[in-house]
């Protein structure tokens, strides 16, 4: 992965992360690969059902395919990644927000499990990349229109979750659960994926590659007196191990 592409990943994430925050019951995430299956799509798309959709394609731009609520077509066009880096964060997400028909929000909501896990990425993939060290974060479903079309991530097994927590739930996007399921990789180099941990949003449970129990995020940070600089903390120190021990 160039330098480049892990910038405008960690920006996708950071985006996404800050726009699902603060309309928590209003939106999925998960990436797809539309264009015959030759777009990255960090994909914000209408809970539980609705023509709400904003794209963030990590190979071109910023969209909005849909309104969350009201009449009309978004007046947003298609933003390209600079337009974004130059612009202020905040107000960048006000004007999405406003574009989507998303609800302006005052005081984002209290933190729930799915957006602690996308909080925790955006702030690793933020993390890593000032490290110049490689990584991506791949969905439990790969979503594509190409030829090879949709399939699940079998990475996914790796990690022995049980057997309850990968069956099917009422709310799960495309009735499709490995959508609610998260990896983190680590970039070898020679390009390889190396999966580190993987996490399953709804839960916030995580595990790593060396089977250890799974965990709770949400119980970590609420173990922190819910502050979230120290949870980081904590995480980016035990994924510090991990890679090492991967790469030594």
């Amino acid at each position: 992965m160039e330098n480049s592409n892990a910038l405008i990943e960690t920006l996708s994430w950071q985006l996404a992360s800050a726009i699902v925050k603060r309309h928590p019951e209003k939106c999925y995430l998960f990436i797809g690969h539309p264009g015959g299956g030759q777009y990255d799509v960090l994909w914000i798309k209408q809970r539980p059902r609705g023509e709400g959709q904003i794209l963030l394609n990590r190979n071109g731009t910023i969209q909005i395919h849909g309104r969350f609520q009201g009449s009309g077509d978004a007046d947003f066009g298609h933003k390209d990644w600079q337009e974004y880096i130059l612009s202020d964060h905040k107000e960048f997400v006000r004007h999405i927000e406003e574009q989507a028909g998303l609800p302006k929000v005052k005081v984002s909501p209290k933190m729930i499990e799915r957006i602690l896990c996308y909080q925790t990425f955006s702030h690793l993939m933020t993390h890593y990349c000032k490290k110049n060290v490689r990584v991506t974060i791949r969905n439990g479903y790969y979503d594509s229109s190409g030829m090879t079309g949709s399939s699940r991530n079998d990475d996914v097994l790796k990690f022995k979750f049980s057997t309850k927590l990968l069956q099917r739930r009422d709310d799960d996007l495309f009735d499709q659960p490995y959508y609610r399921f998260w990896i983190f990789y680590l970039i070898n180099d020679d390009a390889s994926w190396q999966p580190i941990f993987c996490i399953e949003e709804a839960s916030s449970q995580i595990k790593f590659l060396d089977e250890t129990p799974a965990a709770s995020l949400m119980e970590e940070y609420n173990l922190l007196n819910r502050n979230f600089s120290n949870f980081l903390d904590e995480i980016i120190a035990r994924l510090d191990l991990q890679i090492r021990k991967h790469t030594n």
